[in-house]
Protein backbone atom coordinates (compact mmCIF):
# COMPACT_ATOMS: atom_id res chain seq x y z
CA UNK A 1 0.00 0.00 0.00
CA UNK A 2 1.80 3.52 -0.85
CA UNK A 3 2.04 5.89 1.51
CA UNK A 4 -0.88 9.14 1.52
CA UNK A 5 2.09 11.71 -0.03
CA UNK A 6 2.09 9.27 -2.54
CA UNK A 7 -1.33 10.11 -3.64
CA UNK A 8 -0.74 13.68 -3.51
CA UNK A 9 2.46 13.90 -5.22
CA UNK A 10 3.58 15.44 -8.47
CA UNK A 11 4.93 19.06 -7.92
CA UNK A 12 4.97 22.45 -10.15
CA UNK A 13 6.35 25.83 -9.38
CA UNK A 14 4.96 29.45 -9.53
CA UNK A 15 6.03 31.67 -11.88
CA UNK A 16 5.36 35.69 -12.91
CA UNK A 17 2.60 36.07 -15.30
CA UNK A 18 2.98 37.78 -18.83
CA UNK A 19 0.44 39.41 -21.24
CA UNK A 20 -0.64 36.13 -23.21
CA UNK A 21 -1.11 37.04 -27.35
CA UNK A 22 -4.80 37.56 -28.39
CA UNK A 23 -5.14 35.12 -30.06
CA UNK A 24 -4.84 32.41 -27.06
CA UNK A 25 -7.67 31.67 -25.15
CA UNK A 26 -6.88 30.54 -21.09
CA UNK A 27 -9.00 27.98 -20.28
CA UNK A 28 -9.36 26.31 -16.92
CA UNK A 29 -8.36 22.73 -16.12
CA UNK A 30 -8.33 21.41 -19.58
CA UNK A 31 -6.65 18.09 -20.72
CA UNK A 32 -3.64 18.54 -23.19
CA UNK A 33 -3.94 16.50 -26.38
CA UNK A 34 -0.43 15.57 -26.06
CA UNK A 35 2.79 16.24 -23.36
CA UNK A 36 4.08 19.16 -25.85
CA UNK A 37 0.49 20.98 -25.78
CA UNK A 38 1.93 22.28 -22.59
CA UNK A 39 4.91 23.80 -23.89
CA UNK A 40 3.93 24.85 -27.27
CA UNK A 41 2.53 28.62 -25.88
CA UNK A 42 4.59 28.85 -22.71
CA UNK A 43 6.78 32.00 -21.85
CA UNK A 44 9.60 31.64 -20.01
CA UNK A 45 12.22 34.85 -19.13
CA UNK A 46 15.72 34.90 -19.65
CA UNK A 47 17.97 33.41 -16.65
CA UNK A 48 18.83 35.56 -14.82
CA UNK A 49 21.93 35.38 -12.31
CA UNK A 50 21.02 35.39 -8.43
CA UNK A 51 24.29 34.09 -7.20
CA UNK A 52 27.69 32.53 -8.56
CA UNK A 53 26.78 29.64 -10.74
CA UNK A 54 23.28 29.69 -10.03
CA UNK A 55 20.60 31.33 -12.13
CA UNK A 56 16.80 31.32 -12.11
CA UNK A 57 14.05 32.16 -14.38
CA UNK A 58 10.08 32.16 -14.44
CA UNK A 59 7.53 30.57 -16.72
CA UNK A 60 4.10 30.27 -17.58
CA UNK A 61 1.39 29.25 -20.12
CA UNK A 62 -2.20 29.82 -20.34
CA UNK A 63 -2.86 26.60 -22.95
CA UNK A 64 -4.39 24.13 -22.46
CA UNK A 65 -4.69 25.57 -18.85
CA UNK A 66 -3.04 28.17 -16.64
CA UNK A 67 0.62 26.64 -15.24
CA UNK A 68 3.11 28.46 -13.20
CA UNK A 69 6.62 27.32 -13.22
CA UNK A 70 10.04 28.28 -11.32
CA UNK A 71 13.29 27.22 -12.04
CA UNK A 72 16.67 27.07 -10.80
CA UNK A 73 19.96 26.62 -12.56
CA UNK A 74 23.55 25.28 -11.31
CA UNK A 75 26.46 25.36 -12.96
CA UNK A 76 28.09 22.26 -11.98
CA UNK A 77 31.52 23.43 -13.59
CA UNK A 78 31.87 26.44 -10.86
CA UNK A 79 34.35 25.05 -8.04
CA UNK A 80 32.35 27.11 -5.55
CA UNK A 81 28.98 25.06 -5.46
CA UNK A 82 28.05 22.01 -3.01
CA UNK A 83 25.19 20.15 -2.11
CA UNK A 84 23.77 18.57 1.10
CA UNK A 85 20.52 16.40 1.12
CA UNK A 86 19.36 16.68 4.15
CA UNK A 87 20.90 14.52 7.64
CA UNK A 88 18.89 12.05 9.36
CA UNK A 89 18.10 13.37 12.93
CA UNK A 90 21.47 10.79 13.38
CA UNK A 91 23.39 8.47 11.97
CA UNK A 92 22.51 4.84 12.26
CA UNK A 93 18.66 6.18 12.73
CA UNK A 94 15.96 5.55 10.04
CA UNK A 95 14.24 9.17 10.91
CA UNK A 96 14.43 12.84 9.59
CA UNK A 97 13.01 15.96 11.86
CA UNK A 98 10.35 17.51 9.77
CA UNK A 99 10.73 20.62 8.28
CA UNK A 100 9.32 23.01 5.43
CA UNK A 101 11.97 23.70 2.72
CA UNK A 102 12.36 27.28 3.87
CA UNK A 103 13.42 26.04 7.63
CA UNK A 104 15.89 23.91 5.84
CA UNK A 105 17.36 26.88 3.68
CA UNK A 106 17.38 28.97 7.06
CA UNK A 107 19.02 26.01 9.49
CA UNK A 108 21.63 24.20 7.17
CA UNK A 109 22.69 28.13 5.58
CA UNK A 110 21.74 27.13 1.97
CA UNK A 111 21.09 29.29 -0.77
CA UNK A 112 18.48 27.66 -2.38
CA UNK A 113 16.45 24.21 -1.36
CA UNK A 114 14.39 22.07 -3.05
CA UNK A 115 11.88 19.91 -1.53
CA UNK A 116 13.46 15.91 -2.11
CA UNK A 117 11.74 12.28 -1.35
CA UNK A 118 8.42 10.94 -1.03
CA UNK A 119 8.02 10.17 2.80
CA UNK A 120 5.54 8.27 4.88
CA UNK A 121 3.18 10.41 7.38
CA UNK A 122 2.47 13.70 7.21
CA UNK A 123 4.13 15.89 10.35
CA UNK A 124 1.99 17.77 12.88
CA UNK A 125 4.97 19.97 13.44
CA UNK A 126 8.24 20.42 13.27
CA UNK A 127 11.07 18.15 13.96
CA UNK A 128 8.38 15.42 14.01
CA UNK A 129 9.90 12.09 13.35
CA UNK A 130 9.42 11.27 9.25
CA UNK A 131 10.65 8.38 6.96
CA UNK A 132 12.04 8.48 3.69
CA UNK A 133 10.81 6.21 0.98
CA UNK A 134 13.69 4.92 -0.73
CA UNK A 135 17.02 6.50 -1.09
CA UNK A 136 18.80 9.39 1.15
CA UNK A 137 22.37 10.10 0.49
CA UNK A 138 23.58 12.74 2.86
CA UNK A 139 27.74 13.55 2.22
CA UNK A 140 28.01 9.96 1.97
CA UNK A 141 25.23 8.74 4.90
CA UNK A 142 23.55 6.38 2.68
CA UNK A 143 20.42 4.97 4.11
CA UNK A 144 17.60 2.98 1.50
CA UNK A 145 14.20 1.84 2.39
CA UNK A 146 13.52 0.52 -0.72
CA UNK A 147 15.33 0.23 -4.35
CA UNK A 148 12.12 0.47 -6.60
CA UNK A 149 12.55 4.01 -7.60
CA UNK A 150 14.82 6.30 -9.51
CA UNK A 151 17.21 8.70 -8.00
CA UNK A 152 19.17 11.49 -8.65
CA UNK A 153 22.56 11.18 -7.53
CA UNK A 154 26.09 14.09 -7.23
CA UNK A 155 29.55 13.20 -6.51
CA UNK A 156 32.12 14.26 -4.76
CA UNK A 157 32.88 16.55 -7.64
CA UNK A 158 29.69 17.66 -8.80
CA UNK A 159 29.08 15.18 -11.27
CA UNK A 160 25.22 14.60 -11.35
CA UNK A 161 23.19 11.77 -12.82
CA UNK A 162 19.56 10.39 -12.89
CA UNK A 163 20.32 6.84 -11.48
CA UNK A 164 17.67 4.04 -12.79
CA UNK A 165 16.44 1.61 -10.08
CA UNK A 166 17.61 -0.50 -9.04
CA UNK A 167 19.77 2.38 -8.03
CA UNK A 168 24.08 1.75 -7.54
CA UNK A 169 24.86 4.68 -5.39
CA UNK A 170 28.28 4.07 -4.72
CA UNK A 171 29.88 6.70 -6.76
CA UNK A 172 27.36 9.30 -5.05
CA UNK A 173 28.17 11.41 -2.16
CA UNK A 174 24.64 13.31 -1.91
CA UNK A 175 21.37 12.05 -3.65
CA UNK A 176 17.65 11.39 -3.10
CA UNK A 177 15.28 9.23 -4.85
CA UNK A 178 12.04 10.27 -6.42
CA UNK A 179 9.30 8.34 -8.41
CA UNK A 180 10.50 7.27 -11.84
CA UNK A 181 12.27 9.62 -14.54
CA UNK A 182 10.77 12.21 -16.50
CA UNK A 183 13.16 12.27 -19.28
CA UNK A 184 15.59 9.44 -19.97
CA UNK A 185 18.42 10.84 -22.79
CA UNK A 186 15.61 12.85 -24.26
CA UNK A 187 12.95 10.52 -24.74
CA UNK A 188 9.51 11.77 -22.75
CA UNK A 189 8.77 8.78 -19.97
CA UNK A 190 5.72 10.63 -18.28
CA UNK A 191 2.36 9.96 -18.74
CA UNK A 192 -0.41 12.29 -19.07
CA UNK A 193 -2.88 11.01 -16.43
CA UNK A 194 -2.85 12.44 -12.89
CA UNK A 195 -2.54 15.93 -12.93
CA UNK A 196 -0.63 17.34 -9.46
CA UNK A 197 1.93 20.42 -8.84
CA UNK A 198 5.40 18.55 -9.49
CA UNK A 199 8.81 19.03 -8.51
CA UNK A 200 11.65 17.81 -10.42
CA UNK A 201 15.10 17.99 -11.41
CA UNK A 202 17.26 17.62 -14.61
CA UNK A 203 20.46 17.73 -16.11
CA UNK A 204 21.45 19.02 -19.25
CA UNK A 205 22.50 16.74 -21.96
CA UNK A 206 26.46 17.90 -21.84
CA UNK A 207 26.18 17.20 -17.54
CA UNK A 208 26.72 21.29 -17.16
CA UNK A 209 23.38 22.11 -15.17
CA UNK A 210 21.28 21.01 -12.91
CA UNK A 211 18.25 22.10 -12.95
CA UNK A 212 15.13 22.53 -10.11
CA UNK A 213 11.92 22.92 -11.41
CA UNK A 214 8.59 23.38 -9.58
CA UNK A 215 5.07 23.43 -11.35
CA UNK A 216 2.17 24.77 -9.08
CA UNK A 217 -0.84 23.73 -8.75
CA UNK A 218 -4.35 22.73 -7.20
CA UNK A 219 -4.95 26.48 -7.49
CA UNK A 220 -7.72 27.85 -10.07
CA UNK A 221 -7.17 30.75 -12.21
CA UNK A 222 -3.35 30.61 -10.98
CA UNK A 223 -1.65 27.47 -11.90
CA UNK A 224 -3.69 24.11 -12.11
CA UNK A 225 -1.44 21.08 -11.96
CA UNK A 226 0.33 18.86 -14.91
CA UNK A 227 1.09 15.37 -16.01
CA UNK A 228 4.03 13.76 -15.62
CA UNK A 229 4.53 14.00 -19.20
CA UNK A 230 3.86 17.60 -19.14
CA UNK A 231 6.31 17.99 -16.25
CA UNK A 232 9.00 16.59 -18.42
CA UNK A 233 8.19 18.36 -21.34
CA UNK A 234 8.82 21.91 -19.40
CA UNK A 235 12.23 20.25 -17.86
CA UNK A 236 12.96 19.93 -21.79
CA UNK A 237 11.73 23.70 -22.07
CA UNK A 238 14.26 24.50 -19.77
CA UNK A 239 17.07 22.69 -20.71
CA UNK A 240 16.97 18.77 -19.29
CA UNK A 241 17.78 16.07 -21.55
CA UNK A 242 17.44 13.59 -18.04
CA UNK A 243 15.43 14.56 -15.33
CA UNK A 244 13.41 13.14 -12.35
CA UNK A 245 10.13 13.08 -10.69
CA UNK A 246 10.23 14.28 -6.92
CA UNK A 247 7.29 14.31 -4.17
CA UNK A 248 4.99 16.72 -5.62
CA UNK A 249 1.58 17.71 -4.68
CA UNK A 250 1.42 19.79 -1.30
CA UNK A 251 5.41 19.41 -1.13
CA UNK A 252 6.50 21.24 -3.60
CA UNK A 253 8.75 24.73 -2.80
CA UNK A 254 11.06 25.75 -4.45
CA UNK A 255 13.12 28.36 -1.77
CA UNK A 256 16.03 30.84 -2.47
CA UNK A 257 18.10 32.92 0.54
CA UNK A 258 16.39 36.67 -0.28
CA UNK A 259 18.36 39.51 -0.29
CA UNK A 260 18.07 40.09 4.02
CA UNK A 261 19.02 36.75 4.18
CA UNK A 262 15.81 35.27 4.34
CA UNK A 263 14.18 32.29 3.08
CA UNK A 264 12.33 33.51 -0.59
CA UNK A 265 9.69 31.14 -1.88
CA UNK A 266 10.10 31.39 -5.64
CA UNK A 267 7.07 29.49 -5.66
CA UNK A 268 3.50 29.34 -4.50
CA UNK A 269 2.92 26.00 -2.36
CA UNK A 270 -0.84 24.94 -2.94
CA UNK A 271 -1.26 24.43 0.72
CA UNK A 272 -3.65 24.66 2.36
CA UNK A 273 -4.15 26.96 2.50
CA UNK A 274 -2.38 28.60 -0.83
CA UNK A 275 0.78 29.33 0.01
CA UNK A 276 1.71 27.48 3.04
CA UNK A 277 4.42 25.18 2.65
CA UNK A 278 4.26 21.69 3.95
CA UNK A 279 6.51 20.15 6.13
CA UNK A 280 8.90 16.78 4.71
CA UNK A 281 11.45 14.70 5.42
CA UNK A 282 14.43 15.27 2.91
CA UNK A 283 15.39 18.09 0.59
CA UNK A 284 17.97 19.37 -1.77
CA UNK A 285 20.21 22.31 -0.36
CA UNK A 286 22.90 24.17 -3.04
CA UNK A 287 25.22 26.13 -1.70
CA UNK A 288 26.57 29.06 -3.57
CA UNK A 289 29.08 32.49 -3.27
CA UNK A 290 27.08 35.61 -3.35
CA UNK A 291 27.69 38.02 -5.97
CA UNK A 292 30.78 40.24 -5.93
CA UNK A 293 29.70 43.82 -4.15
CA UNK A 294 25.96 41.56 -2.88
CA UNK A 295 25.31 42.71 0.92
CA UNK A 296 23.09 40.61 2.69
Amino acid sequence: MLPACLLLAYPPAAVGQSNASPAITAATNVSAAKPGDSVAHAKITRWKTIFRGVEMCEGHSLVPRRLQVRAVRIDLREPTIDFLVTPRIGNGTNAWAARTTSEVLSEFKCQVALNGSIFDVFAKKRGDPMHVEGLSLSRGDFYESTNRWDALLISTNRRAWIARAPVDARAGYNGLSGFYALLINGKNNGTMSNRHPRSAVGISRNGRYLILMTIDGRQAGYSESASTAEAAEWMRKLGAYNALNLDGGGSTALVIEGPDGSPQVLNRPCGPPPGVERRVANHLGVYAQRLAGERR
